[in-house]
């Protein structure tokens, strides 16, 4: 029950996060790729820790997780630098 309410979490929070990337400008094909390595990289850290702690094994589910986590954070900056195509400023609709 708690891998549910967990994946809907992360999955309300991915499309409110795509909504605001969307505002700043198009996202390529090379984003779109990213963004989902670095998700599914989170959701392998997230895997990886709550399958060590139920074998009550502390040290490997934080490092995993840090781990992926970390991979996760250079993809998703990667992804927002090389991306996302900016709107400029008549087409964001300010003057």
């Amino acid at each position: 029950m708690t891998t549910l309410i967990l994946g809907m979490a992360l999955g309300a929070v991915s499309l409110w996060l795509y909504g605001k990337i969307k505002e700043l400008g198009t996202v390529n094909w090379l984003g779109r790729i990213l963004y989902l390595s670095g998700l599914i990289s989170l959701l392998f850290g997230i895997e990886t820790f709550t399958g060590s702690m139920i074998e009550h094994e502390a040290q490997a589910g934080w490092m995993g997780l840090g781990g992926f986590g970390f991979m996760a954070v250079i993809l998703f900056i990667i992804g927002r630098r090389y991306g996302i195509r900016e709107k400029q400023d008549g087409e964001r609709g300010t003057i």
